[in-house]
């Protein structure tokens, strides 16, 4: 959203009306947007940084560019100068192997040199660049460790979620309109499309696919009878990724007895 030319505009607006934000960045920002950023910290709750190695060699395979870890690292400390408490930035990693081969250096920069105090897993999706890569598909047992370490840092709380993102609560309580108009369920599947604003009004396209848009359906599966089913439903997403079924079980969680494996793609 930082590369919006009226972002900072479009924040403020949001704020007057009442609404605490949250949003992502690559943290290739410069010191003057992170000073802007800093200036509209009481108007959002959390902000994520997408880094998925602190190790440079580890970095340069899955990125064109080696050189932009450089440049995110030099973006969050620009936000922590500016201001910005380290409880208010989340690490943000996309889980392939590379990042995982190196998950406990990245972990503990995230926390102990830079304070987060979350740290997001986003399973890879093979979209986009990744797409033709199933080589980069994490192991299942590597996502166990993964997950272990991460709640060894921060909590053993955080095993509850498996190996999804964030709670079921976030997923059931929001949609997505990506630039283009269209009307996403999660901005991660991104054919799986309900409408489009500039067709016909946000309003009617929720109504008609309220329950398509906000998972209200069962799961099928283990992840319908886990013991952490109160608060996690698996990821959505990565169901519908690897396996062609958004109301199936997360094939990718150590959790599920009936995963097809250590790698699915």
């Amino acid at each position: 959203p930082l590369l919006h030319p009226d972002w900072y505009r479009l924040m403020n607006y949001a704020a007057d009306k009442g609404l605490i934000q949250g949003f992502c960045t690559s943290g290739m920002i410069s010191r003057r947007t992170a000073q802007q950023v800093a200036r509209l910290k009481d108007n959002f709750r959390l902000m994520g940084i997408h880094i998925d190695s602190v190790v440079p060699e580890a970095y340069s395979r899955v990125h064109l560019d080696g050189s932009t870890l450089e440049k995110k690292i030099r973006g969050y400390h620009y936000l922590l100068e500016a201001g910005v408490p380290p409880q208010q930035i989340s690490g943000i990693i996309t889980m392939s192997r590379a990042a995982v081969e190196t998950i406990e250096e990245t972990v503990d920069w995230f926390v102990d040199q830079m304070g987060s105090q979350s740290i997001v897993y986003v399973m890879f999706k093979g979209e986009g660049f990744g797409g033709g890569h199933e080589s980069w598909e994490p192991a299942t047992s590597e996502m166990r460790r993964a997950c272990e370490y991460r709640a060894k840092k921060l909590g053993e709380h955080w095993l509850r979620l498996g190996t999804s993102e964030i709670t079921m609560f976030y997923c059931r309580t929001m949609f997505n309109v990506n630039y283009r108009g269209q009307v996403l369920s999660c901005p991660v599947m991104r054919d799986r499309v309900m409408g489009n604003i500039f067709e016909e009004g946000l309003r009617e396209i929720f109504e008609r696919n309220r329950d398509a848009l906000l998972f209200n359906f069962p799961i099928k599966g283990p992840c319908a009878t886990c013991q952490n089913q109160d608060i996690c439903f698996g990821c959505r997403a990565t169901a519908y990724h690897y396996l062609g079924d958004v109301e199936a079980s997360d094939p990718k969680c150590w959790l599920n007895p009936e995963s097809p494996g250590e790698h699915v793609l």
